[in-house]
């Protein structure tokens, strides 16, 4: 994605040149994007882009990144500079201080718990022609924090013995519990 200014001018039989003509620019292709670091987030719905691979291309190359909870992409959004998710293709470039800049510790949020969800990109030149899609990268969002319904001693039970029944949508559970109020309570 280099840009390149070309102008010509002509010369007659006796070498006497004309005016030259406007400038003409035309950029290089761009370089597909390497791999895009994603990490879980702090919140169940989110993820965190933390870095773009540029693959050698320059700062003003631009970016759109595809998002999908299916590896083949087959239903997919695009984020935009402010890690909203988009229907349509949203371009950003990586240059500090741009319009248009995609941070490198982007929250892209509006994302469904307990999913994986898989991240790519590509990029385009300064003439708009678009890269191939660079390496998919993928990060599962965390679940959410089960809710308790209720505690009940165990119909039946000889012993102490307790049910907790809870709603959740995480992929395992643990529960850990202690017999002395708080601020002593020791965690088993």
């Amino acid at each position: 994605n280099t840009a390149y200014r070309f102008r010509g001018n002509s010369r007659n039989q006796q070498g006497i040149t004309n005016s030259s003509t406007s400038w003409v620019t035309k950029y290089t292709l761009s370089v597909e994007p390497g791999l895009i670091k994603v990490t879980t987030s702090t919140y169940a719905t989110w993820i965190r882009m933390v870095s773009i691979d540029e693959n050698s291309n320059s700062e003003d190359t631009e970016y759109a990144i595809e998002i999908s909870s299916r590896p083949d992409f087959a239903e997919k959004k695009y984020v935009n500079i402010d890690g909203e998710l988009s229907g349509s293709e949203v371009w950003g470039t990586l240059k500090i201080g741009a319009a248009n800049y995609l941070s490198l510790a982007l929250n892209v949020k509006g994302l469904a718990a307990n999913t994986i969800y898989y991240v790519r990109g590509k990029s385009r030149n300064g003439d708009g022609v678009e890269s191939g899609y660079g390496t998919v990268s993928s990060v599962a969002t965390l679940a959410t924090e089960p809710e308790i319904t209720s505690i009940e001693p165990k119909a039946g039970s000889e012993r102490s013995a307790l049910v907790v029944k809870y709603n959740g949508n995480g992929s395992g559970y643990s529960i850990e519990y202690s017999t002395t109020a708080p601020p002593y309570e020791v965690w088993q």
